[in-house]
């Protein structure tokens, strides 16, 4: 007996747990990403711009994924 209907996509059951790992990933990456930047903005000597640049990049990286995520659940369900 299958979990799907005819015409859902297996992905989508196992795309909500990749869902939620990667909501808490930009959550704690926004989070890295606001300390870093207030480290920056203090001139503290432990952190460089291509530091605060290079979790920017994660960050984004990360909500680019999850936006791929979402979308193709959308499109499963449409």
């Amino acid at each position: 007996m299958s979990l799907f209907l005819a015409d859902e996509k297996p992905f989508v059951a196992v795309g909500a747990g990749r869902q939620q790992a990667l909501e808490a990933d930009v959550q704690r990456l926004k989070e890295v990403v606001a300390s870093v930047q207030r480290k920056f903005d203090a001139g503290s000597d432990a952190v460089t711009a291509e530091l605060l640049a290079a979790r920017q990049r994660e960050l984004i990286n990360a909500q680019d994924e999850l936006a791929k995520i979402l979308e193709e659940r959308s499109r499963a369900f449409a």
